[in-house]
């Protein structure tokens, strides 16, 4: 029998005995060398080295306005590591600090307490302002331009009257974007509803999620690029790290250039090779487990070594239930959810909800239920919930591979996600 440990929430992780003849596979992240013994010592040689771009200090002159643009509490950017070493650039540069702007990426997610501003971002200079817009709010947004699809690119003012934007982020596998990092800390990070919905569904609507994912060439990795262009990013600060959130490696510079850079390493930690497709595959929503808005990743991760019509076990913590703090996109979750992905296709054709960007969520939902059947552990979500949107409800993780049997035979071979954040790769394909 092996016990496998699997990292669930903030308490710990959550244990799993699989027999070990029905264990095809074990996939965790991969582990390349860093290039330093220090995370400092990969901050400051990046971005001593940027890619496709001069130095950060000889893009920005004294007199000007700098917005550095950072990722908000739902992403695993060591920020407070990152912060001090782009602020000692501007410096270096003779940027006075109360020429700094430092704006959180929020996209459609809650505003941050002043508290998690404090824990996650470090302790800031109070010449410093920091810039914590709510999206909904219509006056903080100015438009500078129209997206590929026609779409009004909205984005938040303060970013939009600096003179030279920074964006601090993180490279992962991404549901629609392919790939997190790079121009996403633009859109959706610092744009509005309106320009947000229009990326959202331009994905899904012309995709499945599965060939969206992983893809940095796909459709909204385009679309987002021409809006960060249009936008003026400048520069950026994009991590690679493990599963204990410790930095591998740092990509700086061209927002493009770098963020492809980035994007080819961070292929040899995110997604391993598993040698068979199996019959059940099991998941936890970590490190996205703060609401099923961001576990949804691990979720779609696992299929790509899980036969089709196979079982999926995902247990998910969700602390902050559906869509965090998000009454909205939790209220548009839950009408939604349940139905069809034709359904809800349609239904964002004919603009039937208010909430477009949660609808795209739907269909990426929709097309994960009727490619298996998942069976799901949440502590954050209770049951009738998880059932109402098509989740079998289990009331632990045992529970869950226990009910994966019944459906699958005493045959069924199972492969194991130690982490979410990898996207599977299938060696026969």
């Amino acid at each position: 029998m092996a016990t496998i440990s699997l990292p669930y929430d903030s308490k710990g992780p959550v244990a799993l005995d699989v027999p070990d003849h029905r264990l095809a596979w074990v996939a965790q992240p991969g582990h390349p060398a860093r290039p330093f013994n220090s995370s400092e010592e990969i901050i400051r040689d990046a971005l001593a080295h940027p890619i496709g771009s001069p130095r950060l200090r000889e893009l920005v002159g004294r007199s000007q306005t700098v917005a550095v643009i950072v990722d908000d509490v739902t992403r695993p950017t060591p920020v407070a590591q990152l912060v001090p070493h782009v602020l000692q650039e501007l410096a270096e540069a003779g940027v006075p600090e109360k020429n700094i702007r430092l704006v959180v990426a929020l996209g459609t997610h809650r505003v941050m307490s002043p508290e998690e501003i404090r824990q996650r971002y470090g302790a800031l200079s109070p010449g410093i302002t920091v810039v914590n817009e709510d999206y909904r709010n219509t006056r903080s947004f100015v438009t500078v331009g129209t997206g590929l699809q026609g779409e009004p690119i909205n984005v938040l003012r303060a970013v939009a009257e600096a003179d030279v934007k920074v964006g601090i982020g993180n490279i992962v596998p991404h549901l629609y974007a392919g790939w997190g990092g790079g121009a996403k800390i633009i859109q959706p990070g610092v744009c509005d509803e309106v320009t947000t919905e229009a990326t959202h569904t331009l994905g899904v609507m012309n995709e499945q999620v599965l060939n969206l994912c992983t893809n940095p060439e796909n459709i909204v990795r385009h679309e987002i690029e021409h809006i960060a262009a249009k936008v003026g990013l400048d520069f950026i600060v994009n991590t690679v790290l493990d599963e204990h959130k410790e930095i591998i490696r740092v990509f700086a510079g061209h927002f493009i250039k770098a963020h492809r850079a980035g994007v080819e390493f961070a292929e040899q930690v995110y997604r391993p090779t598993v040698p068979e497709l199996v019959d059940i595959v099991v998941t936890t929503a970590y490190p996205s487990q703060i609401d099923y808005w961001q576990g949804i990743k691990g979720l779609v991760h696992a299929q790509y070594g899980l036969k089709p019509g196979g079982v999926t076990v995902f247990a998910m913590a969700a602390t902050e239930g559906l869509a965090g703090g998000n009454e909205k996109h939790t209220k548009t979750i839950l009408e939604w959810g349940p139905q069809s992905e034709e359904a809800i296709r349609q239904g964002i054709t004919d603009r039937k909800s208010p909430d477009l960007i949660a609808m795209a969520f739907c269909l990426s939902h929709a097309q994960m239920m009727s490619r298996s059947t998942v069976i799901c552990y949440s502590t954050g979500i209770d049951s009738a919930t998880l059932a109402h949107l098509g989740f079998r409800p289990a009331s632990s993780l045992d529970d869950a591979l226990k009910q994966a049997w019944e459906l699958t035979g005493a045959n069924a071979q199972v492969g194991v996600m130690t982490y979410a954040g990898i996207a599977l790769r299938y060696q026969g394909q």
